[in-house]
């Protein structure tokens, strides 16, 4: 901005962000398919009718859809002896809060988390690099609102008047408008196909819901139950999180026949196919948005 002097339109700077968050998709993906399969996932992820009107936006959504990502890759990769790692990723998962405040929650949860799962070394430096962050943060706010919560107030008072509207069943934004507004992001085929490839992760790696779905799970909560507004960019990191089925079912499902059906791949062929004709429908989506 400062080099171009241009305020109101811009371009580059959102456009990187929506590739390296693709990125980030793909590399988990390809985590849990292979290589030659995991770009699909970050392909499905950027012809969502929401990144498309949004995704080249200066809007933050995308941006932390890629930061969770990586955050929670780096974590399920990071080895258990590492403690400076450990520490990073609890300040990268304050960093997330601090980009968008519905995700402050994240560091603390994390490592209640780990805590549970009795890693309480991995825990404390999760804590330690998150309370860094947070600490920063507030001590900021003190300097120069005069409010050790500063900015948060408009969060706090939306999220209790939230919880008014629950308790007095005058709820605008319901948990069926929530989960409509994400369903119709996506084509019936390659949703049917991205949850198939989801229950075949959770049935050979059951930690895959642990180390994702269980961390971003509150955020679901606040998003789609508690608040009483809500837009479709909003549910962008657990759509990125459902892409990743997508390649999934491509590599697993042979695994679920017999030998002769695995040997000729026909499940992954099949499944090939209707990704490809799907994208038809995609194609003809994103002329209508445009």
């Amino acid at each position: 901005l400062w080099l171009t002097g241009n305020t109101s339109n811009v371009y580059i700077t959102p456009t990187l962000i929506l590739i390296s968050s693709a990125l980030a998709l793909q590399h988990l993906a390809e985590h849990y398919s292979d290589k030659t399969y995991g770009f699909l996932a970050a392909i499905v992820f950027c012809t969502f009718p929401v990144t498309i009107i949004y995704g080249r936006t200066m809007l933050l959504d995308f941006a932390v859809a890629g930061m969770i990502i990586s955050v929670f890759h780096h974590l399920e990769l990071s080895s258990s002896t590492d403690s400076n790692r450990m520490i990073l990723i609890g300040m990268l998962a304050g960093i997330i809060g601090l980009t968008k405040y519905p995700y402050l929650y994240l560091g603390a949860w994390i490592s209640f988390v780990y805590l549970l799962r009795k890693q309480t070394e991995q825990s404390k430096c999760i804590a330690l690099g998150y309370g860094v962050v947070l600490i920063l943060f507030l001590i900021k706010n003190q300097l120069h609102t005069g409010w050790i919560l500063g900015p948060l107030q408009s969060q706090i008072s939306g999220t209790i008047a939230s919880t008014g509207s629950i308790l007095n069943d005058s709820v605008v934004y319901t948990p069926e408008v929530f989960l409509t507004d994400f369903v119709e992001q996506w084509q019936v085929v390659l949703f049917c196909i991205a949850l198939y490839g989801t229950v075949l992760i959770i049935k050979h790696q059951k930690e895959f819901v642990i180390n994702y779905w269980l961390l971003i799970f509150p955020a679901i909560v606040l998003h789609g139950y508690i608040l009483d507004f809500g837009w479709p960019r909003y549910s962008t990191p657990w759509l990125a999180l459902l892409c990743i089925g997508i390649p999934a079912a491509i590599v697993r499902s042979n695994e679920e026949f017999g030998e002769q059906v695995r040997r000729w791949k026909i499940p992954s062929f099949l499944i090939s196919v209707l990704i490809l004709t799907s994208f038809g429908s995609v194609v003809n989506a994103i002329g209508d948005i445009e």
